[in-house]
């Protein structure tokens, strides 16, 4: 495997589903036939994103991104694009207590997600 591939177009691994973190990534093969993942790759919202796609949240206690984007999205998988929303460079670091945080409405899920795969397929 040369030019890398994401893991949902390999058929030895397991079907990710589309929200997931690892879909952003193409993987490689060692040659003892183990698979890796590129984690160079990155994903950044313009500054002068659309407001209407996104609503604002007040952190009210200390918590864990996954659990912001379980009690937003019932799934913990999105805490990626919280982080990436809220240009959060580390995300083993909690939110502040009192700081207001960008979601993006579930109705542009799928738009965003598309948009995504789309500009990771060019690349």
């Amino acid at each position: 495997m040369i030019d890398g591939k994401f893991q949902n177009e390999i058929s030895e691994l397991p079907k990710l589903a589309t929200g997931r973190y690892e879909n952003i990534f193409k993987m490689y093969e060692t040659d003892n036939k183990q698979f890796y993942y590129n984690i160079l790759n990155t994903i950044q919202f313009p500054d002068d994103i659309n407001t209407s796609i996104f609503y604002t949240i007040k952190v009210s206690q200390r918590m864990p991104w996954s659990m912001i984007s379980f009690n937003e999205y019932e799934t913990m998988d999105l805490w990626w694009l919280i982080c990436i929303i809220n240009k959060i460079d580390n995300p083993i670091s909690f939110p502040d207590v009192g700081s207001e945080l960008k979601i993006v409405r579930r109705e542009f899920l799928r738009y965003i997600f598309d948009e995504i795969n789309l500009k990771l397929k060019l690349t």
